[in-house]
């Protein structure tokens, strides 16, 4: 069976970026599997990837926090809901709730979801570039993405940047 996503979880297992750009520190549920895929990707998940948190510095061009969620907004198929204010690790940025025909697949990085809803949040890089996090469900997202936002604020309050 799938695990079952508990949004207040305590966050007891500490986790240092060393290879991904910019980096960070934050603290994660027990469960949780941290990952850095490469220097523009880190990923935490619960279970088989049921449950997550994508960071993606792939798109590496200049541009406001504003244009990068328009940038990602247009994604073929995407529906983009309204656009919110979200803070993580002091930095100041936004996020949308995207829904969907069908799958998403961001141009810019080959991130792909099967289908939504998922919540996209751009966040300011100092160097004049924009951070991506993905938040994404596998199943029941209707249910599962709201209990998911409410663990990731939890989370991204422990986060300090590098």
């Amino acid at each position: 069976p799938p695990p079952t996503l508990d949004p207040a979880a305590a966050l007891t297992k500490p986790f240092t970026t060393t290879l991904f750009r910019p980096g960070f520190s934050l603290r994660l549920p027990a469960a949780w599997t941290a990952v850095e895929r490469d220097v523009s990707a880190f990923q935490a998940y619960l279970g088989d990837e049921d449950f997550e948190i994508t960071f993606d510095h792939t798109y590496q061009r200049h541009e406001s926090v504003a244009q990068g969620v328009a940038r990602l907004s247009a994604t073929p198929g995407a529906r983009p809901g309204v656009v919110e204010q979200v803070v993580v690790g002091g930095r100041r940025g936004q996020a949308v709730v995207l829904d969907d025909d069908g799958a998403l697949q961001f141009a810019d990085s080959g991130f792909h979801v099967p289908s939504g809803p998922i919540v996209v949040m751009v966040l300011p890089v100092p160097d004049g570039t924009t951070l991506t996090v993905f938040l994404v469900t596998r199943d029941d997202r209707a249910v599962q993405v709201p209990r998911l936002r409410a663990l990731v604020d939890r989370v991204f309050a422990t986060l300090r940047w590098s």
